[in-house]
């Protein structure tokens, strides 16, 4: 089911809005079905149990540090969990159960419902803590992407673009370096 901070409409109007109006949907959105074409559990871990399986995929140094100095870094002072509390001082602690998935998927998957859906199906909850999207439709992450720090240089970057596609309308194909 869409969660209600989506682009879905409803009557015209898009969730996101009903809900940051504090209005709930004029009708009940219905779960719809989506392709989920692999989910692959890469690591896991319950120091508690002292259990753990598989190897954890590092995140990005750039992603890491927003989780470790965001607002999603583990606050050790939080009080006791509670259902309904935020989970964000609780994101990273090393106490509880975490693992990495993989997940390959078609469009209109809603990541953050899959994780509360499968943590409903074990029957102990789950909240997603980080997300790294490697593609979206053809678009691939180090392929077809701009790294921030090549910004400042973005007049360059459109206009090797420009070129190449001047170079592809005309029929011809960009030189290849050997």
């Amino acid at each position: 089911q869409p969660p209600m901070f989506s682009a879905v409409r409803v009557d015209g109007k898009r969730l996101y809005e009903y809900a940051r109006g504090g209005e709930p949907a004029p009708v009940p959105v219905r779960p719809r079905a989506v392709d989920v074409h692999s989910l692959r559990m890469t690591y896991f871990s319950n120091p508690a149990l002292g259990q753990r399986s598989g190897q954890q995929v590092a995140l990005p140094p750039r992603v890491a540090d927003y989780f470790a100095e965001g607002r999603y870094r583990w606050n050790p002072d939080a009080p006791e969990m509670r259902v309904g509390h935020t989970m964000a001082p609780y994101a990273h602690d090393p106490r509880l159960p975490a693992l990495q998935l993989f997940v390959r998927s078609g469009g209109g998957v809603y990541v953050r419902t899959l994780i509360h859906d499968l943590g409903a199906l074990m029957g102990c909850g789950a909240t997603m803590v980080s997300l790294v999207r490697l593609a979206q439709g053809p678009f691939r992450v180090g392929r077809d992407t701009i790294d921030a720090e090549d910004l400042p240089y973005i007049d360059r970057i459109i206009s090797a673009m420009r070129h190449a596609d001047s170079v592809i309308q005309q029929g011809g194909v960009p030189p290849t370096q050997s």
